[in-house]
């Protein structure tokens, strides 16, 4: 914390910046701690679902206090101006800031940029001061592909389907995850095999004509998996070797190789179950995932 006239600055030093990755099969954390402040987090939960950013505040507001969200270019340069981003309410009684998904993702373009995200409003203790809460973009390049690859393993979003009552005991409630007919991002295959049909092609040239329609830089990250038929050796196997003709095949239609993230699971994360058929030929898939990025499409 630097205090200088009636503005007090929080943030990292320079030399002390720092993010980490909380990675785990419930959830994807990217954070950084603000010291004597608090802690800045961009948290996401399901795969389909928006990425929340949420700022936390060690001590709790007594008053309802509007803030500014803006972009800050480092003192060193000299070029970029100030990027206006949210207009916020810090209220009594909650000390966490959730912004929308949209201001989310602008914050983490203005990070890859180099930028300092910076929170500004009046001291609620004393309205002679002004308050200055910095985000650092140091290191920010390094851990962001962990974490982006993180989201790409998170599960769907469960949707609860209730039964109607009737007389008899009402059964458990049943929790099923949404699969579409025709995913554009996904291709199947069949029994222990790896190759691509006419189908899958059909649908992974799509795909890149959709692709080549998004100017920024992508990452595109391939995900194999498996029914669970064979050892678990096996199923690994194949999965990767799904994922890595999925791949050569995008390359073949001009997806660059640096853009390009091949991930395999196996058995893992199956989407219905494999006591069917229909869920088996539902396991037996490669999913791709996109991501815009400002980064430079580096391994």
């Amino acid at each position: 914390m630097l205090a200088s006239a009636n503005v007090i600055d929080y943030g990292q030093k320079l030399n002390e910046a720092d993010w980490s990755v909380i990675a785990n099969k419930k959830s994807c954390t990217l954070r950084q701690l603000i010291p004597l402040y608090g802690k800045v987090e961009f948290e996401q939960l399901y795969r389909d679902q928006a990425m929340h950013f949420r700022l936390y505040i060690n001590h709790i507001p007594s008053l309802v206090t509007k803030a500014k969200l803006t972009s800050m270019p480092p003192k060193w340069n000299h070029v970029s101006l100030l990027r206006p981003l949210a207009k916020v309410e810090l209220k009594p009684k909650q000390n966490t800031l959730t912004l929308k998904h949209r201001v989310s993702m602008q914050v983490i373009s203005e990070l890859e940029d180099g930028m300092f995200p910076t929170l500004s409003y009046k001291s609620w203790t004393d309205v002679r001061n002004d308050i200055n809460v910095s985000i650092s973009p140091i290191n920010f390049r390094e851990h962001l592909p962990k974490f982006l690859a993180c989201i790409t393993s998170l599960p769907l979003k469960p949707v609860v389907v209730v039964k109607p009552k009737s007389k008899s005991k009402p059964k458990p409630i049943k929790i099923v995850q949404i699969v579409e007919d025709n995913e554009p991002d996904t291709v199947y295959f069949g029994k222990k095999s790896a190759v691509l049909n006419a189908k899958a092609k059909r649908k992974l040239k799509l795909l890149v004509k959709n692709l080549n329609k998004i100017k920024k830089n992508k990452h595109v990250i391939v995900s194999g998996y498996s029914d669970d038929s064979g050892n678990k050796t096996q199923s690994t196997a194949i999965s990767k070797q799904r994922a890595l003709n999925v791949q050569s095949y995008l390359e073949k239609l001009g997806i660059p190789a640096k853009s390009l993230f091949t991930r395999y699971f196996g058995r893992d994360h199956a989407i219905l179950t494999n006591k069917t058929a229909k869920g088996r030929a539902k396991n037996r898939r490669v999913h791709i995932d996109i991501i815009e990025s400002k980064l430079s499409s580096e391994r």
